[in-house]
C-alpha cells in the first residue's frame, strides 16, 4: 500500500486548527533548486520506481483493507490522543481520534461523507460534509494514491524535474485534478519513496498551505509504509502522527463506514393542559 493517503488524514482537524495556523508567517522550509540539468528519468520511469519502492503493483492491489493505529500530537492546544485510520476498497475511509475523551470522526462510505466533531458543532450527532470537505474525503479514500492509474482517474501528472529537499535529491511531481487543484509530491531520488507533499486546502473559507512530511518508513507485509507524519499549516507545525501498528486486510464491515441514522427526539409539550373532568 502506498503512503500517499497518509498526508490527508489529519484534515478533519483543519477547521479547528485553521485560525491558529494562519496566525503566523509562512516558515516552511522550501526546496532549493540546483543548477538546471536534464532529467535523469522520465515521468513514467519515476512513477514505476515509486510503485516498486512501495512493494509493487501486485502487492498493493492484494491489500483490500488497512487499519492504522497510533497517536496524534499537536502543539496547537498542546493535546495528544489515540487515533485509528481505516481504509477499504473501493473508496471507503474512517478516521477516529480521541481528544480528552471526545471522539472526532471523519468518514466516507463511497457515496456519503460525514463527520462527528463536537468541539465545532456542539453535538455528537453525525453531520454531512460540505462540498469542500467531501472533496478531501474522496481524495483520502483513494486507496492507491494519485500516481497509480492516474490517467484513468482523470488526473494530469507532470514531472517538474530534480530538486533538493533539505540536502536530499528529490524528483518533484505535480498532480492536478479535474477541478484544477494541484499538489506537489517530492520523491527521494535514490529510494523513490515520498518524502513530502505540498497542497492547499480550504477550511472555514480560508485557504491554507499544507506541507506534509513523511518518514520512518517500515516494511508492513510486502509493502513499505510511512509510520511518521508531520503537518504544517502556512509554515506552522500543527501535528505529528506516529503509527505504532499497521494491519493489512483486517475484516471491516461496510456498515462501519456508513453514516449512522440520526434519531429524531419526540417533541414534548412543556405544559400539557389536563383534560376537563366530567
Amino acid at each position: 500500500m502506498k503512503a500517499r493517503f497518509l498526508p490527508l488524514l489529519l484534515l478533519p482537524l483543519a477547521s479547528s486548527l485553521a485560525f491558529a495556523a494562519t496566525a503566523g508567517a509562512d516558515e516552511t522550509t522550501t526546496a532549493q533548486s540546483p543548477p538546471a540539468a536534464e532529467n535523469e528519468l522520465t515521468l513514467e520511469q519515476v512513477i514505476a520506481k515509486n510503485l516498486e519502492a512501495r512493494g509493487g503493483r501486485e502487492a498493493l492491489k492484494a491489500v483490500q483493507s488497512v487499519r492504522m493505529t497510533g497517536t496524534l500530537r499537536s502543539p496547537v492546544g498542546g493535546f495528544e490522543g489515540p487515533l485509528t485510520v481505516e481504509l477499504k476498497r473501493p473508496k471507503k475511509m474512517h478516521f477516529e481520534l480521541d481528544i480528552q475523551g471526545t471522539k472526532v470522526i471523519n468518514a466516507y462510505d463511497g457515496e456519503t461523507g460525514w463527520y462527528v466533531m463536537p468541539m465545532m458543532t456542539g453535538s455528537d450527532a453525525p453531520q454531512k460534509m460540505a462540498e469542500d470537505q467531501l472533496k478531501q474525503a474522496i481524495d483520502q479514500a483513494d486507496f492507491d494514491g494519485p500516481l497509480v492509474d492516474w490517467r484513468e482517474k482523470g488526473l494530469e501528472v507532470e514531472l517538474l524535474g530534480k530538486d533538493e529537499l533539505e540536502g536530499t535529491p528529490v524528483y518533484k511531481i505535480r498532480v492536478t485534478d479535474a477541478a484544477g487543484d494541484s499538489r506537489t509530491l517530492y520523491l527521494d531520488a535514490e529510494y523513490f519513496l515520498e518524502l513530502r507533499e505540498d497542497s492547499v486546502l480550504t477550511a472555514q473559507g480560508n485557504e491554507i498551505n499544507v506541507t506534509t512530511v513523511l518518514g520512518d518508513y517500515k516494511e508492513v507485509g510486502d509493502l513499505m509504509m510511512a509510520h511518521s507524519i508531520e503537518q504544517h499549516f502556512n509554515g506552522n507545525h500543527v501535528s505529528t502522527v506516529t503509527f505504532e501498528h499497521i494491519e493489512l486486510n483486517p475484516e471491516i464491515p461496510d456498515e462501519h463506514f456508513a453514516m449512522p441514522a440520526v434519531e429524531e427526539k419526540p417533541v414534548e409539550d412543556p405544559d400539557p393542559t389536563p383534560e376537563p373532568q366530567g
